[in-house]
């Protein structure tokens, strides 16, 4: 979306233009901005200055053919842009009886146009500055809001009172009646007129929806009918054709309403404030597409784009345009395709979608019982057709009714299940503590777990993901991968090996897929492969420095084509892997910002792939694999400034700019490739031949401008660059050459002589200043280690200021809840623990009232040293309140941090304190609590502030341990 904070001139956007050399021209209230894919150049009215805007609220615009732009204002009349020369100039008068107010402009086909005005229609003849009047008649009034001129030659008019025409060949224009409902929606202002592929008119009325004629007859569509709740009798401002066929109609109030080919289907495109690319406002003034399949609209919070079909790489997310095919969550955990090609889709908070693809349909579904707010992260389809979800143990759904049965297997019983995979009649469940195979026929259970002593035992107890490939069974851990023999249950171990750059390069593994006679692994240090034939595997590695969008592999899946795709944290990439050479997905394709999921991946019977993430479900298309990018935008300089001065560059530029004077200091060249798909993306270079050593990059986030100063005359050659990224990027170059002329000290024999001068004097300044400078700089250097040694020191002090508390030297509150957030990242990751001990002096308050605040900060330090003294060298002490400390435990289970705050308190107890030669003593209260998996740091922290609690009501002194989070509530 671009806005006034984007650049242009004014948020509330009017009026849309394609110019012939590629630019967009946005209209707006407040002025006039064309641009160029990265920035704005903005016009204004200003009434000192000849050739600019006559008025700010731009109301349409149309391009013309030979590179020129007409503007219709709200009272400055119509004005003609020329890019030779940067001006405007107004055409008409309202002393000639031209309107002041331009409503609507349309070509004539032959370079001139047709404009409706608050007087009526003119005539703008092609190539001169003549307008005549068309309609109404001298002398008579009436307001024209729309005028078209179809390809039958026939001349259509919107106005205040209704729609006229004037027939191919004739010179009468009449007004169009018709009987009943369709007479009525269109005696009244007619705002928009279009004939479509398909020779019917559509007419966008002020109240009552759009009408459809072709020939002789009307009609209307139920959707688009005033009363209708996609119109909402919302003012039509903008109809639209688009490549595909389908039609979009853009209203004043309710959005814009699409419809497809057959004009079935209607969608209403609307703004939804939970959806950061939807549409952003519902008033829209103006359409426009663009020449690379782009569809504008001009609304009243900005300009939005977007595709007019649906891009190769796309996302299902909740919140969609059509509320029948919105997931219920964006947060997809778990993928499984059916037979019948239906999407089974799982979530966090047991929550299931199932996604219909032929009706177009999704069904919400949530795990109930001890299920329910289990991520459902596993769901595989049984051979009877009925589909099984993992959440805590296992349920059973029909497929037709939805109806949930939870299966009792007392194994199983409150374990979470992230993995599900059938091998023959068993079932394989993949959990946090193990492998469980489940021997249908013989209703047996067999569990597989890790154990140290046993080299044919299961690697890791986490099995996050089950593959089968050919007659073996692989298994990904997060503590590598095993081959697992379900016939005699031994397990073929691989893992990575420290100081052996043929084992896995990384342990934690989501995939396993074959592909080009190798076996592929997704790890966390990249994709690993290694040859299928060999027993003993020996793993290269693809990371990022091969290309790889990231090394955090979350999913592989391999196309039709025999291609690999990979899912990262946040980005998705593809891999040849007979080549092995690898393609970044971007923007440009589709790519949504999200983070992938772990083996939350699936491929259709079409050869489409899923991946899910935190956006919702990611779909990259079968057909993209093979396409190949050619970008029809254009490479092109888009300003040119010399001394800070803007030169115009003309309606087409050339290779060649103009010619720069002799008095040239600076030139600043403006460039742009002209693709509005994703401009953010692109990324440009220059280099100016003869002068850059190198191609100097532009930094992301900043528009392309070539920059010098100072350039000797002569002639010069740069060299522009854009490097479009994604799965068929391309690189765009292009030569733009410019003259500098001589100034007369550049000739020769001038410069010749002045050089010869400069040199003798040169040389006797040199002798007298090389003493001098010698002295200055062993004082500079003095200088300069003295102020170096004080700005580290400070930086120093200052660092330590901010990350601890300045009594104690312990941690302060804000760096510790840091460290708690990276503890509670990294348990997330890894699935380790770790715990909080959160402390409080008992009756402190009453040491300040008796002793003073003197001797209780004396007391805090001493507990302080104490708690430093007793904790682990890995565990982080901080002050959290007044007398409230905190201790961060990695790793530790709640008896070891229940052990350790024991003896925090018993070491603060036995220690006396003296005030005035009175000795006393201070106790503690400790409230203990480990991290369980899926819980928030705010939930610890309630637990350990609960456990607190209880020590201080059983009479201080103490220490208590919180229960578990879903036994929080029972806890006390």
């Amino acid at each position: 979306m671009f806005d006034k904070q984007s650049g242009l001139p004014h948020s509330t956007t009017t009026a849309l233009a394609q110019d012939t050399a590629g630019f967009i021209w946005i209209g707006t209230r407040g002025g006039l901005a064309r641009f160029d894919g990265q920035r704005f150049q903005v016009f204004k009215q200003t009434n000192d200055k000849k050739g600019s805007l006559t008025d700010n609220y731009i109301r349409t615009l149309m391009a013309l053919p030979d590179g020129k732009l007409l503007v219709g204002t709200n009272v400055g009349g119509l004005l003609r842009f020329d890019p030779a020369t940067n001006n405007f100039t107004r055409l008409g008068t309202k002393s000639t009886g031209f309107g002041e107010r331009i409503y609507g402009l349309s070509t004539d086909g032959k370079g001139g146009a047709w404009i409706a005005t608050e007087r009526g229609v003119h005539h703008l003849l092609p190539n001169s500055n003549t307008i005549t009047n068309v309609w109404p008649a001298e002398g008579v009034v009436g307001r024209a809001f729309s005028v078209l001129q179809d390809e039958t030659g026939a001349l259509w008019i919107g106005s205040g009172d209704g729609l006229y025409v004037r027939r191919p060949g004739a010179s009468r224009i009449e007004r169009l009646t018709f009987a009943g409902e369709i007479g009525a929606a269109l005696d009244q202002d007619i705002w928009a007129l279009m004939r479509d592929s398909k020779g019917r008119l559509w007419v966008g009325s002020g109240t009552d929806g759009v009408v459809i004629i072709e020939g002789d007859k009307a009609s209307q569509i139920a959707a688009l009918k005033g009363s209708s709740a996609y119109i909402k009798h919302s003012t039509v401002r903008a109809i639209s054709e688009l490549p595909d066929g389908k039609i979009w109609i853009a209203t004043d109030g309710s959005g814009v309403i699409t419809l497809d080919p057959s004009l079935q289907n209607p969608v209403a495109l609307r703004n939804n404030p939970e959806r950061a690319n939807s549409i952003a406002s519902d008033t829209i003034r103006a359409v426009l597409k663009d020449d690379q399949g782009g569809v504008w609209a001009a609304t009243e919070l900005g300009a939005n784009r977007t595709f007019s079909r649906t891009p190769k790489i796309f996302t299902i997310s909740a919140g969609m345009p059509n509320p029948r095919r919105s997931l219920i969550s964006n947060e997809v955990r778990g993928l499984l395709v059916t037979h019948d090609n239906h999407i089974w889709t799982g979530f966090s908070n047991g929550l299931i979608d199932v996604i219909d693809r032929k009706a177009g349909t999704v069904h919400h579904l949530r795990v109930t019982g001890r299920h329910q707010g289990q991520d459902v992260k596993a769901l595989v389809e049984a051979p009877d057709g009925k589909i099984l979800v993992g959440a805590r143990g296992l349920v059973e759904f029909d497929p037709n009714t939805f109806r949930q049965t939870s299966i009792n297997l007392p194994e199983l019983e409150g374990k979470p299940i992230i993995a599900l995979r059938f091998v023959g009649n068993s079932l394989l469940v993949g959990t946090y503590s193990g492998l469980f195979v489940w021997d249908r026929q013989k209703n047996k259970i067999t569990h597989y777990i890790h154990k140290d002593h046993d080299h044919y035992s299961l690697v890791n107890n986490e099995v996050m993901n089950i593959n089968v490939i050919g007659d073996q069974v692989w298994l990904s851990t997060s503590g590598g991968i095993s081959r697992f023999n379900i016939k005699t249950g031994r397990f073929t171990n691989f893992f990575n090996v420290s100081g052996d750059p043929f084992s896995l390069p990384q342990n934690y593994s989501s995939s396993i897929l074959t592909a080009a006679g190798k076996m592929w692994v997704g790890t966390y240090g990249g994709v690993a492969v290694a040859s299928l034939n060999n027993p003993k595997p020996r793993f290269t590695a693809i990371t990022e420095d091969d290309g790889l969008s990231g090394n955090d592999v979350s999913a592989l899946l391999l196309d039709n084509n025999g291609k690999v795709w990979v899912a990262s944290s946040n980005a998705l990439s593809v891999i040849d892997a007979r080549t092995k050479s690898v393609r970044t997905a971007s923007k440009t394709d589709g790519v949504p910002v999200t983070t992938f999921n772990r083996f939350t991946a699936a491929r259709l019977p079409d050869g489409s792939l899923m991946f899910g993430g935190s956006a919702g479900l990611t779909v990259v298309q079968s057909v993209i694999a093979n396409e190949k990018q050619v970008s029809a935008a254009q490479l092109t300089p888009t300003t040119l400034e010399v001394n800070e001065r803007l030169v115009p560059l003309g309606a087409t530029i050339s290779d060649q700019l103009p010619a720069l004077s002799a008095s040239t200091r600076s030139v600043r060249i403006g460039f742009s490739l002209l693709d509005y798909s994703a401009p953010r993306e692109i990324r440009y270079s220059y280099k100016l031949e003869g002068f850059d050593k190198n191609w100097i990059s532009v930094p992301a986030g900043m528009a392309a401008t070539a920059a010098y100063t100072n350039l000797a005359s002569g002639p010069y050659t740069l060299r522009l660059r854009a490097q479009v990224p994604g799965l068929s990027g391309v690189t765009l170059e292009r030569k733009i050459n410019f003259e500098i002329a001589a100034q007369w000290h550049e000739h020769w024999i001038v410069r010749g002589a002045i050089v010869a001068l400069v040199m003798l004097a040169v040389f006797g300044l040199v002798q007298l200043r090389v003493r001098l400078l010698r002295r200055q700089a062993n004082i500079l250097e003095k200088q300069v280690q003295e102020r170096t040694r004080a700005l580290s020191d400070a930086n120093t002090r200052l660092d330590q200021l901010a990350r601890t508390d300045p009594l104690t030297g312990l941690l302060n509150r804000r760096h510790l809840t840091e460290l708690l957030s990276i503890e509670h990242d990294r348990a997330t990751r890894l699935g380790s623990e770790f715990a909080v001990i959160l402390i409080d002096l008992d009756h402190f308050k009453s040491v300040n009232d008796k002793y003073g605040h003197h001797t209780g900060d004396t007391v805090l330090e001493a507990t302080a040293r104490i708690m430093q003294t007793e904790v682990r060298s890995i565990d982080s002490v901080a002050r959290y309140g007044g007398e409230e400390f905190l201790i961060l435990m990695p790793g530790a289970s709640v008896e070891q941090a229940a052990a350790i705050a024991e003896r925090v308190r018993t070491k603060i107890a036995e220690m006396p304190f003296f005030a005035d030669e009175i000795m006393f003593n201070i106790s503690v209260s400790c409230g203990v609590a480990a991290w369980e998996r899926a819980e928030s740091t705010v939930s610890l922290m309630r637990r350990a502030d609960r456990a607190l609690y209880a020590a201080k009501s059983a009479g201080r002194n103490s220490v208590r341990q919180s229960l578990s989070k879903s036994l929080a509530h029972n806890e006390f």
